[in-house]
């Protein structure tokens, strides 16, 4: 037979528990969309790798940008639904335009957001 404290402690944990079930729950609800930066190595200029990439981000609705560095690599940010920036982070490490060569892939700086910070997905210089 359980003591009045006892329950009394089992009642209030449930509903601690509740509320930082829902608190968590919301705020992953809120915060759908993620932002990462990426950084391209390898041959990456001059093969129209910026075109390709900007294609693939539209197609997976994905928002954000992408250019060229002086130091010949591609960056960019990329925001969008979880398993999209997933699917373009595999594209971006393996596959790249056809006469690319990408030596590796640098992802920085991911964070969750409410909403994009970018409308479209687009080519900067």
């Amino acid at each position: 037979m359980l003591t009045n404290r006892q329950l009394t402690n089992i009642f209030f944990g449930l509903i601690i528990y509740s509320s930082l079930s829902f608190l968590f729950i919301y705020n992953r609800s809120t915060m759908s969309i993620l932002s990462v930066n990426f950084k391209v190595y390898g041959i990456v200029q001059g093969v129209f790798f910026r075109k390709y990439t900007l294609n693939q981000a539209k197609m997976l609705e994905l928002k954000g940008w992408v250019r060229n560095e002086y130091d010949g690599t591609v960056v960019g940010i990329m925001q969008g639904q979880p398993n999209k920036i997933e699917m373009m982070k595999k594209w971006l490490s393996t596959e790249g335009s056809p006469h690319s060569r990408i030596d590796y892939c640098e992802f920085t700086q991911e964070k969750w957001l409410t909403e994009p910070e970018f409308q479209t997905f687009e080519i900067t210089r």
